[in-house]
């Protein structure tokens, strides 16, 4: 038996013997968050398993864990089963990939704050997340200051969070505070009471199939709303930029190789 970081004392999972192989003889002084890998890897992954735990895969399959699912891992090489828990959660497991990776990474800058002060996950009071938005956003000896959307961001992790444990009754209280509002369609919310006045939502503005190629015959092509050519264009129009077209809907690499096509 040995203690968990909150202070409970629990039965260390099975698997912390596979996650102290990365992490023997590292310096580690801060959460660490790893994924169970999908089936057709985990094999190659773990080929030098402990003698007497061949049948990893099989115990992971009987406690439910499966691909995917983060494991949490403290700097003294711990495992809390409750995060173990909510990492199996309908309501963590039912995000999209990256949100459950973002909710991941911003859940450990967390734990490695109580950390410091001494707390486990499950002790956090409503001072220590004030505390914790303080350093993030105002501290000026803290060089990397976030803005409001990033805030909010990481709020909802702890939100998503918190709300689970108090509902697995592993808390008795949510210590992220919280506000009654009302929707733009008259419902009743309970949101974060800490969210951010300054956060910019995406201006992101997505096109139909159609309305791209009208953008393209118009904007580019130099066609009338009708399809027709205008006249007085001096030959065949945007043919450079036409041909950039294609190139704008891909990323990084592959669109710098379609503008250099499209100077030459």
């Amino acid at each position: 038996m040995a203690p968990s970081p909150a202070g409970c004392t629990t039965t260390v999972p099975y698997w912390i013997g596979v996650l102290f192989l990365f992490t023997r003889g590292a310096d580690v002084t801060a959460w660490r968050v790893f994924w169970v890998p999908r089936d057709t890897t985990r094999f190659g992954v773990r080929r030098s398993v402990l003698e007497g735990w061949e049948d990893l895969t099989a115990r992971e399959r009987e406690a439910g864990v499966r691909a995917g699912d983060p494991i949490f891992l403290s700097p003294d090489y711990r495992v809390d089963p409750g995060l173990s828990a909510y990492g199996r959660s309908k309501g963590f497991r039912s995000c999209t990939r990256e949100t459950r990776r973002n909710y991941a990474t911003d859940i450990c800058l967390l734990l490695n704050f109580l950390w410091s002060r001494g707390r486990g996950w499950t002790e956090a009071r409503e001072r220590d997340l004030e505390d914790f938005e303080h350093w993030r956003r105002v501290e000026e000896s803290n060089p990397r200051r976030i803005g409001g959307s990033k805030w909010d961001r990481e709020l909802a992790a702890f939100m998503n969070l918190y709300r689970w444990a108090v509902k697995a009754g592993l808390m008795k209280q949510n210590p992220v505070a919280t506000k009654q509002v009302t929707s733009q369609y008259g419902e009743a919310l309970t949101v974060a009471q800490a969210r951010a006045k300054d956060a910019r939502p995406s201006n992101v503005h997505w096109l139909t199939p159609r309305t791209w190629r009208r953008w393209v015959d118009v904007g580019l092509r130099g066609h009338t709303k009708k399809g027709g050519d205008r006249t007085g264009l001096g030959g065949p129009p945007g043919g450079s930029e036409r041909g950039l077209c294609p190139g704008t809907c891909v990323l990084g690499p592959e669109a710098q190789r379609g503008r250099v096509a499209a100077d030459v």
